[in-house]
């Protein structure tokens, strides 16, 4: 295995969707694409950090589909925090994230974003007190993870070295922004996982405005950094997986189904750097 420098990954922001994203980076590496940078929002932080953590392949589906991981995401608490979030405003989300934080922690090969061998990885996340959204790349990796993957409301704030992080991915879907001002930087692949979305109807439902919010954002600050790349003559390339919404629970079974929808829009990579201009897409999101 050997990185090109001059290629960075970006991991979108994806509701469960670091299956899809794992497969995706199974798929590359059997194509010989191995970035030099790696980077992620959210759900793509979580799959970018065991990924540049030393977890590939096989061993990196092997962790997600250990069922300790998925029950890590829960604690008991969420059964008396919802009435001081409803009545005081605090805490600011239903889980702590405590328990994954310790989970990484024990079952990580290294513990801080600095130390992940042959790929530099760098965690996009949230700080909305100061209205700002960095990349980390130093720092706990556990703490850092879990950071870009607290959701506003469903996860309390996380705090690294003082400061409060949310979500990596309120701001933008994929972090890319860090990867146009690299000099050393020629070619950006960026994977999204999209889920097909509800059919119109007259009325929306909070959900809806939250998320279709959001995706009206991002695709305003995209539509910038795509036109930011052309004059600086960087190749950004688009791969998306789209599958059926993996619902709050899914099952084994589907989530290997995930797996192999990301792995086989990553096998398609080697036509993307040859074509550019294309968005590669790799659509099952039939039920």
């Amino acid at each position: 295995m050997k990185t090109d420098p001059g290629i960075a990954l970006s991991l979108g922001s994806a509701f469960l969707g670091y299956d899809t994203h794992a497969g995706f980076l199974s798929g590359i590496n059997q194509c010989g694409i191995f970035p030099g940078k790696t980077s992620g929002a959210s759900a793509g932080a979580l799959a970018a950090a065991l990924y540049a953590s030393g977890i590939r392949d096989t061993e990196l589906q092997k962790f997600l589909l250990n069922p300790r991981f998925k029950q890590a995401f829960l604690d008991p608490g969420f059964l008396y925090r919802w009435f001081p979030m409803l009545v005081l405003g605090q805490p600011t989300g239903l889980l702590s994230g405590k328990n994954m934080v310790r989970f990484l922690k024990k079952n990580l090969p290294v513990q801080k974003i600095e130390d992940c061998p042959n790929t530099e990885l760098s965690i996009s996340v949230s700080n909305l007190r100061d209205q700002e959204h960095p990349v980390l790349t130093t720092g706990p990796l556990a703490n850092s993870i879990m950071a870009s993957c607290s959701v506003p409301l469903l996860f309390s704030e996380q705090e690294i070295n003082g400061v409060r992080y949310f979500d990596g991915g309120i701001l933008q879907e994929a972090p890319i922004k860090h990867f146009l001002d690299d000099p050393k930087i020629h070619t950006i692949i960026v994977h999204r996982v999209n889920y097909p979305g509800p059919k119109k109807r007259r009325f929306f439902f909070i959900h809806d405005v939250f998320t279709a919010s959001h995706n009206t954002l991002t695709a305003s600050i995209l539509s910038f950094q795509k036109r930011e790349a052309k004059m600086r003559r960087k190749k950004l390339i688009f791969l998306e997986t789209t599958h059926a919404h993996p619902g709050l629970f899914p099952g084994r079974t589907r989530r290997e189904e995930f797996f192999q929808s990301g792995l086989e829009t990553g096998l398609r990579c080697t036509v993307a750097l040859e074509n550019p201009t294309k968005t590669i897409l790799n659509d099952d999101s039939s039920p």
